[in-house]
């Protein structure tokens, strides 16, 4: 299996060199060739001069828009290439990076990169789909309390009937006829027995919490989900070179808003 591309930093900024580019490579990932309206999605689209009070102006609503109307992006003042720095920094950063650090390397308060990153965390946070997961996926999510009917609910979301479960001796994963089921018992320190393992999940569950005790200390139960789902995701992305990683996070980011208000209340 070939390693990733890895995209160094002075390759980054030659890709995305100034705002001009920044904006133009969110066009593409957007719009592909043909620019639609986030208001009502008519293609009758005119650039307006001067790209004021917004680039583009949607002939049949006649409202203003930009690549940032209509998703994690709007309403932001942040450069768009600011955006794409932060989306860098955390593809690189296996263990996470924290605000003050990124404050410090965009030039911004740490309460703004804060927020920021939670944005690009909302927009990683999995589709809650009915069907199996895929070879080495990753799929968490937090739960209010470890009982059984919780934990079997959620394996159930995720895993196609007839699989093979191989988890270690938690009663609460007892009682699901429906999967071949093989333990491993860790209070005994086994952690192999024949084809059962929880190898693959432990490195995973190993790789956050030096996460939560290296880089961030303190996760809030509150946006703990977008920080599990920060892991998860780059898990499942860990085949991808830093461009395409980058690619599907702007690709996630339609339809995905976030405002501060949404975030610190509630």
């Amino acid at each position: 299996m070939e390693k990733p591309e890895t995209l160094s930093l002075y390759d980054f900024f030659k890709k995305f060199p100034d705002e001009e580019a920044a904006r133009l490579y969110f066009e593409k990932r957007r719009w592909a060739t043909t620019k639609a309206c986030p208001h009502c999605g008519s293609l009758s689209i005119a650039e307006v001069k001067d790209h004021k009070p917004m680039p583009y102006r949607c002939k049949d609503c006649r409202k203003h828009f930009s690549v940032r109307t209509g998703t994690t992006l709007e309403e932001s003042r942040l450069p768009l290439q600011k955006w794409l720095m932060v989306i860098y920094m955390m593809t690189t950063a296996r263990k996470g990076i924290p605000s003050t650090q990124m404050a410090r390397e965009l030039g911004i308060t740490q309460k703004s990169a804060w927020f920021l990153a939670q944005r690009i965390r909302e927009s990683w946070l999995s589709k809650k789909e009915p069907g199996s997961a895929g070879d080495g996926e990753v799929r968490a999510q937090v739960i209010a309390a470890p009982s059984a009917l919780i934990i079997q609910a959620a394996i159930r979301q995720s895993v196609e009937v007839g699989s093979v479960l191989c988890t270690d001796e938690h009663s609460a994963y007892v009682g699901m006829p429906e999967f071949a089921h093989y333990t491993v018992k860790h209070s005994a320190k086994q952690f192999v027995d024949g084809m059962a393992h929880t190898n693959s999940i432990e490195s995973f569950w190993a790789l956050l919490k030096r996460g939560y005790y290296g880089i961030y200390h303190h996760m809030s139960t509150k946006h703990l989900h977008r920080y599990v789902n920060e892991f998860s995701f780059r898990h499942n992305t860990a085949a991808y070179g830093t461009l395409p990683f980058i690619d599907a996070t702007v690709q996630r980011m339609n339809s995905r808003r976030l405002t501060y208000k949404e975030l610190t209340h509630g």
